[in-house]
């Protein structure tokens, strides 16, 4: 179903628009593993904290109320595999569902309960994505502790939330009266104007799987009869640099190159990529937040999308040209990120089977510049200070505890006011053999190389 139907119940229906989906995974067809797969793990919740104003709880719930009629992705439930496909569905705001989304808690016991919520699966399929916790004294609401699934908002659309919410408790509602909903996406891709952009987004996929089979062979170097991704592991691993001098080294390599910090640490990533896999190219997929639709910017449903970019290693003297191929990739990537993910894999499928494989185009990466958002100074309570992040050491890594989900290989890079801070995930016994904590160094090398304007693909040590 291409367009939304709207029943006697003021629910709505259609087909899913799946930014939230991992494009290029391979999703299991045996129903009970299908199911498996589809729950969703707190790995994936995203959350906040919002000052209750020591409002009663009937204003909060009114408050809440106005919020989930906002934003749609709120209460969209997912029906994922199913005979008629990936499905979304919208349903009505009324008193017992909104209710039914929000815990009312003491103070005393409230901090316990968020954290449980934090850390509980949501069922996508029955029930909102979406869960709110309201710490109480005396009958007023101290503070508000909101959790999502990572289906429905991103970490753009959970600061929206944040704002919304103080503002409908504030009694100010926000300046746009309108915002962009999940079936609205599916609307503007069968519109004309949708159905240009989408052509536009097939020649650029098409464009750099067509650049990638070149660097790298029609199958990329891995046996298409091969299962790309190992399932003998479901254990997944991560480890965190926070380093001041890192982002000096990369403001310098921007300054040199001409080009964002982004691009400068997408070039180091894909140049160690280079190196392991011994290529000259590489195509890595770039997450964005692809907001390009009007009034998007004040939406909350997830607007992360992920394009194939591809990445050279370049020799010194073609520095400055490969920042500025790889920064108009990578541009390009953000506006063509929205595309068919059947016409995706069917342009992947044909050009370059074995493209799954982080030797080929499946590692991920995803830049952050946290001044994009909001972030509160108000006096913290206790839920929000439960959320208050852990201080990384300078120049350390810090290993997280293993996880049952995950991406193959991603680097995830947060652009902080004095330091850079990044992350990489991967999963254990998989592709990835060269030991975490040790390419987590060498991407930061790579910076340091570009800063100096060596070969990156030399400074991965």
């Amino acid at each position: 179903m291409s367009e939304s139907v709207e029943n006697a119940t003021g629910e709505r229906e259609g087909r899913l628009n799946w930014p939230q989906a991992d494009w290029f995974a391979e999703r299991p067809t045996d129903p009970e593993e299908l199911k498996k797969h589809n729950e969703n793990t707190h790995e994936d919740n995203l959350y906040a904290v919002v000052d209750g104003k020591g409002a009663t709880v009937p204003q909060v719930l009114q408050a809440l109320t106005q919020l989930v009629a906002r934003h749609e992705s709120l209460r969209t439930l997912l029906s994922l595999g199913g005979n008629s496909g990936d499905r979304q569905r919208v349903t009505a705001v009324s008193a017992p569902a909104v209710e039914a989304a929000v815990s009312v808690s003491s103070v005393q016991a409230a901090e316990e309960l968020f954290a449980r919520v934090r850390h509980s699966s949501f069922e996508l399929s029955p029930k909102w994505p979406f869960h709110a916790v309201l710490s109480t004294t005396g009958g007023r609401v101290e503070e508000i502790g909101l959790v999502t699934d990572h289906s429905a908002v991103d970490g753009w659309g959970m600061n929206v939330l944040r704002q919304d919410l103080d503002g409908f408790l504030r009694g100010v509602p926000p300046a746009d009266p309108d915002v962009t909903q999940p079936l609205d996406v599916v609307r503007w891709e069968d519109s004309e104007a949708g159905k240009h952009h989408r052509r536009q987004a097939l020649e650029y996929w098409t464009d750099q799987f067509q650049e990638l089979r070149k660097a790298v062979g029609p199958q990329g170097g891995v046996d298409a009869g091969s299962s790309v991704v190992s399932t003998e592991s479901d254990r997944y691993a991560g480890c965190m640099l926070r380093s001041t001098s890192l982002l000096k080294a990369a403001e310098v390599a921007s300054a040199r190159l001409r080009v964002p910090v982004a691009t400068v640490l997408l070039m180091a990533f894909g140049a160690v990529l280079c190196r392991f896999t011994g290529t000259p190219s590489i195509g890595v997929l770039a997450l964005s937040h692809n907001r390009w639709l009007e009034n998007v910017r004040s939406s909350a449903s997830k607007m992360f999308l992920q394009a194939p970019v591809l990445v050279s290693s370049p020799s010194p003297k073609d520095l400055s040209r490969a920042a500025r191929d790889t920064f108009r990739r990578h541009t390009q990537a953000n506006l063509f990120a929205h595309i068919d993910r059947a016409e995706a894999e069917t342009v992947r499928d044909e050009l370059l089977p074995g493209a799954h494989s982080i030797r080929v185009a499946g590692a991920l990466f995803n830049f952050i510049d946290t001044s994009m958002f909001d972030l509160h100074t108000d006096p913290q309570g206790p839920l929000a200070s439960s959320l208050a992040p852990r201080l990384l050491p300078d120049e350390e890594i810090v290993f997280e505890e293993e996880r049952k989900h995950g991406p193959q290989l991603m680097l995830f890079a947060w652009q902080e006011p004095d330091s850079i801070a990044m992350r990489l995930a991967w999963r254990l016994n998989g592709e990835l053999t060269r030991p975490g904590d040790l390419f987590l160094r060498d991407i930061g090398d790579a910076v340091t190389a570009l800063a100096r304007g060596l070969d990156p693909h030399a400074g991965a040590s």
